[in-house]
């Protein structure tokens, strides 16, 4: 394991003094200011009361703008820190009066609303996240001024959805699309509360890019022969009525102003990548089950990071995320992959046995940042953890962000 640079603690226990020093010292010269301009006694209070009250302000402006979500909290950090900074310098400089200085004090803590700690301000368990066995990524994409946010799968149901996007400030009404990857309950349950925390926060339908092969019923064989049903994703025809553009197609396409791209089947190559043996369909007799161990309705999304290359985003790797990173370097030509994020599926007796040919060819697409979730399963996380560093192997949990 890398150990971390010894500078980083107090770099940031000095820019967090630095940062938050602002909010005094303007009165530090106060007193000065009471004598240079005859002010009464009382502006010290009106003085701090405008910093509070820039503060509140900005603080208000920065929640409802989801300033954080859309930028870099360093560099908010660094850009309110230094506007703060020319708020004091302009008491200095500018500030003629009383009303100048309320100004001035305001401005500061507006931008005092930057530095402090985005996030939680009480640690409490109704503020956190929760987990549940499934996959909810929201992807968002940047071209200059231009904000494309990819909602890829919605989890296992409506509660966990709801409750960590609250939790996550997740901009609802910026979602631009869903994408359901396939058809299991624990990437589609919470389908019907997406689309309808979208379209309720936005006021316009939702593209919502599935195939038909989503829908057919599904189950697992167990150990003692018998099947264990899957919950139906969601049809078609009820998800427009929810207020979901549905588009119903298994082709390729490249989807929200070209920034992202949605596989088609994915082709099945290596040899030891066989999907899931125990997993079936329900038979056109419609009462019988059939083997589907190839889950072929699975898709993956990539996007094309500027100077770095492609990030894959893989829902479960039914397919063999091995097949998947194959594919999406086919399919992307000179664009080099630069990373790969979701559900590996290595978690299990029938599949386990394939994690070292994994890890292994894992090695020759060099990713530089690699990202297991979900169904990757301890002892695979334990494998790659043997191979990559910490600066390439990153795991995922509930409610943590990711910048490539």
């Amino acid at each position: 394991m890398q150990s971390r640079p010894s500078r980083v603690l107090p770099v940031i226990i000095f820019s967090q003094f630095a940062g938050t020093s602002l909010w005094f010292a303007g009165n530090a010269v106060l007193g000065d200011l009471q004598r240079q301009w005859g002010l009464a006694t009382e502006a010290l209070g009106y003085a701090t009361s405008a910093v509070q009250l820039g503060f509140i302000t900005g603080t208000l402006a920065f929640a409802f703008f989801a300033v954080s979500d859309r930028w870099s909290p360093r560099n908010v950090f660094f850009l309110c820190s230094f506007a703060g900074a020319l708020s004091n310098l302009g008491i200095y400089a500018f500030a003629e009066g009383f009303w100048s200085l309320l100004g001035f004090r305001f401005l500061t803590g507006f931008f005092l609303a930057g530095i402090y700690p985005v996030g939680m301000k009480i640690a409490s368990g109704h503020a956190r996240c929760c987990a549940n066995h499934g996959l909810s990524l929201v992807i968002t994409a940047r071209i200059g001024s231009d904000i494309q946010i990819l909602l890829f799968d919605t989890g296992p149901e409506a509660y966990t959805l709801a409750r960590n996007g609250d939790r996550l400030r997740t901009p609802f009404s910026e979602v631009g699309a869903i994408v359901l990857t396939h058809g299991h309950w624990d990437h589609g349950g919470g389908l019907p509360e997406a689309i309808r925390l979208v379209t309720s926060a936005s006021g316009r339908p939702v593209p919502c890019y599935v195939n038909e092969e989503m829908f057919v019923s599904r189950a697992m064989r167990l150990p003692n022969g018998e099947f264990l049903p899957f919950e139906d994703v969601t049809k078609p025809g009820q998800l427009s009525k929810l207020g979901a553009s549905v588009v119903n197609s298994g082709e390729a396409r490249v989807i929200m102003e070209e920034m992202f791209y949605l596989s088609g089947e994915i082709p099945r190559l290596t040899p030891y990548e066989r999907g899931l043996p125990a997993h079936v369909k329900l038979a056109k007799d419609g009462s019988s089950w059939e083997p589907d161990p190839l889950v072929l309705d699975e898709r993956y999304v990539a996007a094309h990071v500027k100077g770095k290359g492609a990030v894959v985003f893989t829902a479960c790797s039914h397919a063999g995320v091995i097949n998947v990173l194959a594919d999406a370097r086919n399919v992307l030509g000179d664009v080099p992959l630069y990373a790969v994020m979701g559900g590996f599926h290595l978690s299990g007796p029938e599949v386990e046995s394939i994690i070292p040919d994994t890890v292994r060819d894992l090695g020759d697409f060099a990713l530089k940042r690699i990202v297991p979730c979900h169904c990757t399963g301890w002892r695979a996380m334990h494998a790659l953890a043997n191979v990559y560093k910490e600066d390439v192997l990153v795991p995922a949990a509930v409610g943590r962000r990711f910048r490539f």
